[in-house]
């Protein structure tokens, strides 16, 4: 048997090493992707994690801007900017008399948190490669339900992450969201269902002063007057109104909106506390002549109003002295009856406050302190029927 030739080997040997080459080389390849697999793997994971820390961060930016909103918007009676609201010792009317000033409260409140939401905003550095929506795209609103107020600011963009490659990015959608129980939702209920009706659509307080007059004038003292005079004394005539009727039209006007905030206005929630006064109440009684008769022509009761002859009163017989002559009236002044019907009028201002019975977070700007503080709305209400 001859031997195996040197050629042979070499060729067996190199195709060994040319095996156990690739063995090495797969191995090492495969080695190299699980490692570029778990390192993008480790990206991705520490993007996300990134990812819900600024979330919670802005969730938390976005309860804060929230809070601040509701205060300043609701010490500020409702509004964003109260400058031109007419104001009474620094309070804001809702109603004066016609004029009204109905505050848009919870779009108020809305416009204000995104406000102070994007001024945080813009002051956060996230991390690097960390991308959030920009403050013209974001748009907050307000959701109530299950006893909590639901805090979005929605955005056609997304928080997203840089990966590595400059398209490779990890989004996160519907990011900023928050949620916290409020009195909010009460205060709004409130809101719309009470005191739009009762201080804005209706002039609740006219109606007062109106009706409280018609039931006044059932009582005939309390309607009209009637005086007679002569006509020499016309402009000499006084009316003058029973004190009794106007302190009971006043009274009665205070019983009715005592009445009337009670049973209409006055709310039955646990989250707000609500409290009134009536801070000036004023009436006065005008009238006006509605008649006038002739009752007598030429009236002894009245003064003489063209002399006649002078006459001798004394006994025949007796002294001529002055004393005895009088002056005969040829004619008396007519006398008159007059009716003057009353008119009761008046008006009321009534201060209201609506306070939160929690305390929120927030910096008040009357003392310039950080601390907790209680939102309270508080408006006047002047009306009346005066002319």
């Amino acid at each position: 048997m001859k031997g195996i030739s040197p050629i042979v080997l070499l060729i067996v040997g190199c195709v060994g090493a040319l095996v156990m080459f690739g063995i090495v080389m797969h191995f090492g390849i495969y080695q190299t992707s699980m490692f570029q697999r778990a390192f993008r793997e480790s990206q991705l994971v520490e993007s996300i994690s990134m990812l819900f820390t600024v979330k919670e961060v802005l969730s938390q930016a976005l309860t804060y801007s929230f809070y601040q909103a509701y205060y300043n918007t609701s010490v500020n009676g409702g509004f964003l900017n109260a400058e031109d609201i007419p104001k009474k010792d620094g309070i804001v009317f809702w109603r004066n008399f016609s004029d009204i000033y109905e505050p848009e409260i919870l779009e108020n409140i809305e416009v204000l948190s995104l406000k102070l939401f994007n001024e945080y905003k813009e002051k956060f550095s996230p991390p690097k490669g960390i991308s959030v929506p920009p403050s013209e795209d974001l748009n907050i609103f307000l959701d109530f339900s299950n006893d909590k107020i639901y805090i979005k600011a929605n955005s056609t963009k997304s928080i997203s992450s840089l990966i590595k490659e400059p398209d490779e990015f990890v989004e996160l959608k519907d990011v900023i969201v928050s949620w916290t129980k409020s009195s909010l939702p009460d205060l709004v209920s409130l809101f719309e269902k009470k005191l739009k009706k009762e201080i804005f659509e209706n002039d609740r307080i006219k109606e007062i002063f109106e009706n409280e007059e018609k039931k006044i004038k059932q009582e005939n003292e309390c309607n009209y007057i009637k005086l007679t005079y002569c006509e020499n004394e016309k402009s000499q005539v006084s009316v003058s109104v029973p004190q009794e009727c106007i302190d009971k039209f006043k009274e009665n006007v205070r019983n009715s909106i005592e009445e009337w905030i009670k049973s209409k206005v006055l709310p039955n929630y646990n989250t707000i506390s609500f409290d009134w006064k009536i801070l000036e109440l004023k009436t006065k009684v005008k009238y006006k002549l509605i008649e006038e008769n002739l009752i007598e022509e030429n009236s002894r009761d009245c003064e003489c109003e063209e002399e006649g002859n002078r006459v001798y009163t004394c006994e025949p017989g007796m002294e001529n002295v002055e004393e005895c002559w009088e002056t005969v009236c040829k004619e008396y002044y007519d006398k008159y009856e007059v009716k003057y019907e009353f008119f009761y009028q008046g008006d009321a201002t009534i201060i209201f406050e609506i306070k939160a019975n929690e305390k929120l977070p927030v910096y008040d700007y009357s003392v310039n302190s950080n601390g907790f503080y209680r939102p309270y709305l508080k408006f006047m209400v002047r009306s009346g029927n005066l002319e």
